[in-house]
């Protein structure tokens, strides 16, 4: 009869004595190499073939990883912080689709393209309990493997959805939610870090002279003192930041509808309608008045701002759809 993973215990871990299936002393010695954002002049040679050679050596170990047996695929995962590491460092500094970047050459785009590949198999893998019907881990402890041992957090699950979300939605929902339900610590964690997200609308709001207050406040305009009048840089990074928050949230929503139930408990709504109404007028009229170093400059940050518009009203949708008209439309059958 198969056994739990969790279960094992009579496995050699070395100078001859026995112990879990799942310990730190089989793991293999790897040396698994940070990611770093492609060069923003590929023309450097020198910058770029290190670059290349970089992602070469991550391609090379994660598909060495994703060839190990269950239990070693395991024991690497959960205790090597090198590979912690280096998968964080992809889901930080991998381009976004929205990153005015210039092109990497062929080679290059390829072997970025395989990289993006092979960090997705591996979070699919991380966030699956069960491989087989002789290969699995006991949900519980599942949950608890994946909490304790940070392999996932929040910021970790909103990265994934805004990297892969577009082009891998299905496979994705189905990995997030399998994720939320084993273990439903993600959820309160997932609850605790509204206000964080209020704070950032509440930080760009003010910086574009609005006063967004708590949920279902009124907002208000700072008084001249208090408002700083932004630079043509300081918009560029204000739509920068928006863009990755809002396409973040958008996608995040769309892999886990569910969610929407927490961000609607928390009054997000009521922060985002105030927001868009209040903020997004500032920006627009911001935009019109400052100068940019070329009319492209201007019209990609335009572009950003049509994204983030459409990326906001997406949020408002989603979260309006799950938890109000659903219910209302699946009653009515």
């Amino acid at each position: 009869m198969p056994v739990a993973l969790d279960k094992i215990q009579e496995v050699s871990v070395g100078n001859g004595a026995l112990g879990p299936a799942l310990h730190p002393s089989r793991i293999e010695t790897m040396v698994f190499v940070r990611y770093v954002a492609p060069p923003t002049n590929p023309d450097d040679r020198a910058e770029y073939d290190a670059w290349l050679e970089r992602v070469n050596f991550l391609c090379d170990d994660l598909h060495w990883l994703l060839q190990q047996p269950h239990d070693k695929f395991w024991c690497q995962v959960v205790f090597d912080e090198g590979l912690h590491k280096a998968l964080d460092s992809f889901l930080h500094y991998c381009p976004r689709r929205y990153d005015n970047l210039k092109p990497l050459p062929e080679a290059g785009m390829q072997r970025q393209l395989e990289l993006c590949r092979l960090v997705f198999l591996t979070y699919l893998r991380m966030s699956t309990h069960k491989e087989s019907k002789d290969h699995f881990i006991t949900p519980e402890v599942f949950g608890e493997i994946l909490y304790n041992n940070f392999l996932f957090d929040i910021p970790k699950i909103l990265d994934i959805c805004s990297l892969f979300g577009k082009l891998n939605g299905p496979l994705l929902s189905k990995m997030v939610g399998n994720i939320f339900t084993q273990q439903p610590k993600y959820t309160n964690d997932l609850r605790d870090t509204m206000p964080t997200m209020f704070q950032v609308f509440s930080n760009i709001a003010a910086r574009c002279g609005v006063l967004l207050e708590t949920p279902g406040a009124t907002p208000q305009k700072l008084s001249n003192q208090e408002v700083m009048t932004l630079t043509s840089n300081d918009l560029q990074d204000v739509l920068l930041y928006l863009t990755d928050t809002s396409l973040t949230l958008h996608r995040f929503l769309e892999v886990y509808p569910t969610a929407a139930a927490v961000f609607h408990k928390h009054g997000f709504c009521s922060v985002l309608a105030n927001f868009y109404d209040n903020v997004m007028p500032e920006l627009r009229s911001q935009l019109k008045q400052l100068d940019f170093p070329s009319s492209s400059t201007k019209m990609q940050l335009a572009n950003k701002l049509q994204v983030i518009r459409k990326s906001l009203v997406s949020v408002f949708h989603a979260v309006v759809q799950h938890v109000c008209l659903t219910p209302v439309l699946e009653n009515a059958k």
